[in-house]
Protein backbone atom coordinates (compact mmCIF):
# COMPACT_ATOMS: atom_id res chain seq x y z
CA UNK A 1 0.00 0.00 0.00
CA UNK A 2 2.74 2.71 0.73
CA UNK A 3 2.59 6.04 2.63
CA UNK A 4 -0.43 8.45 1.02
CA UNK A 5 1.22 11.59 1.51
CA UNK A 6 -1.16 14.89 1.95
CA UNK A 7 -1.06 17.77 4.20
CA UNK A 8 -3.96 17.08 6.68
CA UNK A 9 -4.48 19.74 9.36
CA UNK A 10 -7.24 17.60 11.56
CA UNK A 11 -6.61 14.22 12.25
CA UNK A 12 -8.03 11.20 9.73
CA UNK A 13 -10.90 9.23 10.42
CA UNK A 14 -11.28 5.84 8.76
CA UNK A 15 -14.24 3.05 7.69
CA UNK A 16 -15.05 0.79 5.63
CA UNK A 17 -17.96 -0.92 3.95
CA UNK A 18 -16.75 -3.62 1.91
CA UNK A 19 -13.82 -6.09 2.46
CA UNK A 20 -10.55 -4.54 1.14
CA UNK A 21 -12.22 -0.72 1.01
CA UNK A 22 -10.99 1.54 2.96
CA UNK A 23 -12.52 5.11 3.10
CA UNK A 24 -10.02 7.46 4.59
CA UNK A 25 -11.17 11.53 5.98
CA UNK A 26 -9.19 14.38 7.55
CA UNK A 27 -9.08 18.02 7.65
CA UNK A 28 -7.13 19.55 4.64
CA UNK A 29 -6.37 23.06 3.33
CA UNK A 30 -9.31 25.52 4.68
CA UNK A 31 -9.76 22.73 7.16
CA UNK A 32 -12.48 21.06 3.96
CA UNK A 33 -13.05 17.50 4.66
CA UNK A 34 -10.55 15.52 2.50
CA UNK A 35 -11.48 11.71 1.35
CA UNK A 36 -9.33 8.89 -0.50
CA UNK A 37 -10.34 5.37 -0.75
CA UNK A 38 -8.62 2.12 -0.97
CA UNK A 39 -9.79 -0.47 -3.22
CA UNK A 40 -6.64 -1.88 -4.42
CA UNK A 41 -5.01 0.74 -5.37
CA UNK A 42 -5.33 4.24 -3.77
CA UNK A 43 -7.23 7.04 -5.11
CA UNK A 44 -6.15 10.79 -5.00
CA UNK A 45 -7.43 12.97 -2.74
CA UNK A 46 -10.67 14.62 -3.20
CA UNK A 47 -12.64 17.60 -1.15
CA UNK A 48 -15.61 17.58 0.00
CA UNK A 49 -16.01 21.05 1.22
CA UNK A 50 -17.37 22.15 4.89
CA UNK A 51 -15.14 23.86 7.39
CA UNK A 52 -14.10 21.80 10.04
CA UNK A 53 -13.69 22.43 13.61
CA UNK A 54 -12.71 18.94 14.82
CA UNK A 55 -11.19 15.39 13.62
CA UNK A 56 -14.17 13.69 11.63
CA UNK A 57 -15.63 10.97 12.44
CA UNK A 58 -16.80 7.90 10.10
CA UNK A 59 -19.01 5.31 10.02
CA UNK A 60 -20.75 2.92 7.53
CA UNK A 61 -24.04 0.79 8.00
CA UNK A 62 -24.35 -1.17 4.48
CA UNK A 63 -22.21 -1.89 1.55
CA UNK A 64 -21.44 1.65 -0.09
CA UNK A 65 -22.98 3.53 2.41
CA UNK A 66 -20.90 6.10 5.36
CA UNK A 67 -21.60 8.92 7.48
CA UNK A 68 -19.15 11.66 7.96
CA UNK A 69 -19.64 14.10 11.12
CA UNK A 70 -17.70 17.00 12.41
CA UNK A 71 -17.91 19.92 14.39
CA UNK A 72 -18.36 22.65 12.38
CA UNK A 73 -17.15 26.65 12.42
CA UNK A 74 -20.42 27.25 15.03
CA UNK A 75 -19.53 24.78 17.24
CA UNK A 76 -22.98 22.59 15.60
CA UNK A 77 -22.57 18.83 14.62
CA UNK A 78 -22.02 18.71 10.78
CA UNK A 79 -22.61 15.79 8.48
CA UNK A 80 -22.28 14.48 5.07
CA UNK A 81 -22.84 11.27 3.90
CA UNK A 82 -22.28 8.65 0.56
CA UNK A 83 -24.78 6.60 -0.83
CA UNK A 84 -24.26 6.47 -4.44
CA UNK A 85 -22.90 9.91 -4.15
CA UNK A 86 -22.17 12.15 -1.89
CA UNK A 87 -24.96 14.81 -0.12
CA UNK A 88 -24.66 18.43 0.82
CA UNK A 89 -23.88 19.06 4.41
CA UNK A 90 -26.38 19.28 6.82
CA UNK A 91 -26.73 20.52 10.16
CA UNK A 92 -27.76 18.30 13.29
CA UNK A 93 -27.62 21.19 15.12
CA UNK A 94 -26.05 21.23 19.02
CA UNK A 95 -23.23 23.13 21.08
CA UNK A 96 -20.03 20.90 20.82
CA UNK A 97 -16.93 21.29 22.53
CA UNK A 98 -15.42 18.26 21.37
CA UNK A 99 -15.02 16.16 18.41
CA UNK A 100 -17.60 13.47 17.58
CA UNK A 101 -17.62 9.68 17.82
CA UNK A 102 -20.21 8.09 15.56
CA UNK A 103 -21.33 4.33 15.65
CA UNK A 104 -24.03 1.85 14.00
CA UNK A 105 -25.47 -1.10 15.35
CA UNK A 106 -27.84 -2.04 11.89
CA UNK A 107 -28.57 -0.79 8.72
CA UNK A 108 -30.28 2.37 9.15
CA UNK A 109 -29.01 2.78 12.53
CA UNK A 110 -26.48 5.43 13.37
CA UNK A 111 -25.85 6.70 16.94
CA UNK A 112 -23.30 10.10 17.41
CA UNK A 113 -21.70 11.10 20.66
CA UNK A 114 -20.15 14.03 21.54
CA UNK A 115 -19.15 16.71 24.97
CA UNK A 116 -21.27 19.79 24.79
CA UNK A 117 -21.35 22.97 25.90
CA UNK A 118 -22.42 21.84 29.71
CA UNK A 119 -19.05 19.59 29.68
CA UNK A 120 -21.63 16.41 29.64
CA UNK A 121 -21.83 13.84 27.03
CA UNK A 122 -24.87 14.32 24.61
CA UNK A 123 -25.73 11.68 22.24
CA UNK A 124 -28.00 11.94 19.06
CA UNK A 125 -29.83 8.86 16.98
CA UNK A 126 -31.05 8.32 13.51
CA UNK A 127 -33.46 5.36 12.90
CA UNK A 128 -35.52 6.83 9.73
CA UNK A 129 -35.40 10.62 11.23
CA UNK A 130 -33.17 11.68 14.13
CA UNK A 131 -33.86 11.95 17.95
CA UNK A 132 -32.87 15.43 19.90
CA UNK A 133 -29.90 15.75 21.78
CA UNK A 134 -29.98 13.67 24.84
CA UNK A 135 -27.59 14.06 27.71
CA UNK A 136 -25.69 11.24 29.13
CA UNK A 137 -24.47 12.96 31.87
CA UNK A 138 -20.87 12.10 32.76
CA UNK A 139 -17.66 14.88 32.75
CA UNK A 140 -15.86 13.72 29.66
CA UNK A 141 -12.86 15.68 29.49
CA UNK A 142 -11.91 14.53 25.60
CA UNK A 143 -13.72 13.65 22.55
CA UNK A 144 -15.51 10.51 22.91
CA UNK A 145 -14.76 6.90 21.21
CA UNK A 146 -17.86 4.89 20.76
CA UNK A 147 -18.44 1.06 19.46
CA UNK A 148 -20.57 -1.10 18.51
CA UNK A 149 -20.07 -5.00 19.18
CA UNK A 150 -23.71 -6.37 18.71
CA UNK A 151 -27.11 -5.42 17.48
CA UNK A 152 -28.81 -3.03 20.30
CA UNK A 153 -25.36 -2.40 22.18
CA UNK A 154 -23.16 0.37 21.50
CA UNK A 155 -19.89 1.02 24.22
CA UNK A 156 -18.93 4.75 24.75
CA UNK A 157 -15.79 5.69 26.18
CA UNK A 158 -13.44 9.00 26.87
CA UNK A 159 -11.54 10.87 29.34
CA UNK A 160 -12.77 11.92 32.39
CA UNK A 161 -11.98 15.41 33.92
CA UNK A 162 -10.05 13.37 36.73
CA UNK A 163 -7.76 11.45 33.89
CA UNK A 164 -9.49 8.57 34.27
CA UNK A 165 -11.36 6.29 31.48
CA UNK A 166 -14.49 6.63 31.58
CA UNK A 167 -17.20 3.95 30.36
CA UNK A 168 -20.93 3.83 29.78
CA UNK A 169 -23.18 1.84 27.71
CA UNK A 170 -26.43 1.08 26.21
CA UNK A 171 -27.95 -2.31 25.69
CA UNK A 172 -31.69 -1.81 26.90
CA UNK A 173 -30.72 1.25 28.17
CA UNK A 174 -27.61 3.14 29.19
CA UNK A 175 -25.68 2.14 31.70
CA UNK A 176 -24.00 3.82 34.60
Amino acid sequence: MGIVRWCVHLGPAVSSWAPGRLDVFAGGTGNALQHLWYDGNWSAWESLGGVLTSDPAAVSWARGRIDVFARGADNALKHVWYDGHWSTWESLGGVLTSGPAASSWAAGRLDVFARGSDHTLYQRSYENSWTGWQSLGGDPASTPAAVSWDEGRIDVFSKGTDNTLRHTWYDKGWTP
